[in-house]
């Protein structure tokens, strides 16, 4: 199912291939049906929704209200079977589970959307798998996340934002959950762009900074090889977040967390 939040992208195309690889070899699509894996599809979960909605909106002017109100699992399947695919990776959009109202709330809204996941995959086996939500940058909290998520819940990877609290996704501020991340269970990581009505704003404009930075001056400086320089002359938040990523991962001591 295409996805309305975000435009397609050549890094996106090539994200959701290689994805989609490792996935046909895994014996996660239907033998006997389509073939096609969508590695972008976001889901709405009710409880997530319902006391959340004036902020998703306030987040983009892209989906109106319903689309967030009357999605359901079974919609999601319609679409799929519309689009001839096997099976969804799914995943929570922008603005992700932490709106800067305190960690526990964070906690609790990323645990509702996983178990909701979790329970799409038990009653639809073979259709859905997900990337379980972390209230980054609560830290703690995403530690524990991640281990109910991949220990208890059985879920694929974890998904991620560009950026949480005005820091890009490689910030040094966030190895302690990628040290994490690096353990074999892992299977799958997903990243995905903040989308643009998400740029922050001062807290004393009344805006929360947890989403996109103010881009820097300039880039973060890069190790070879150029073409990364190539990529970055027109940089989007998505790259940034590359590039934060390469610049920290390559100094030590996190040169092994690649």
């Amino acid at each position: 199912m295409n996805c309305l939040c975000h435009g397609t992208s050549r890094r996106n195309v090539l994200a959701m291939l290689s994805a989609a690889v490792a996935l046909a070899g895994s014996g996660f699509a239907q033998a006997d049906g389509p073939r096609i894996i969508d590695t972008h599809h976001h889901i709405y979960p009710p409880k997530y929704v319902g006391p959340n909605l004036d902020r998703l909106l306030k987040d983009t002017s892209t989906l109106p209200p319903a689309a967030y109100t009357s999605w359901t699992p079974q919609f999601a399947l319609d679409q799929m079977e519309k689009a001839g695919v096997a099976t969804a990776l799914v995943s929570m959009t922008s603005p992700g589970s932490w709106f800067d109202d305190g960690d526990d709330h964070a906690r609790t809204r990323a645990r509702i959307c996983n178990e909701f996941g979790a329970q799409m995959i038990k009653d639809h086996p073979g259709r859905f798998g997900m990337f379980a939500a972390i209230p980054l940058p609560d830290m703690d909290g995403s530690l524990k996340e991640i281990e109910c998520a991949l220990d208890t819940l059985k879920l694929e990877g974890i998904g991620l934002l560009t950026s949480y609290n005005g820091k890009l996704l490689g910030d040094p501020a966030f190895i302690t959950v990628f040290d994490e991340l690096n353990r074999p269970r892992l299977r799958f990581l997903s990243i995905r762009q903040c989308r643009a009505a998400a740029m922050s704003f001062p807290k004393s404009a009344g805006r929360s900074s947890n989403f996109r930075p103010t881009p820097p001056g300039r880039l973060p400086a890069l190790p070879s090889p150029a073409p990364w320089r190539d990529v970055l002359k027109s940089p989007s938040y998505s790259h940034m977040a590359a590039a934060r990523c390469l610049q920290s991962f390559n100094a030590s001591p996190f040169r092994s967390r690649k």
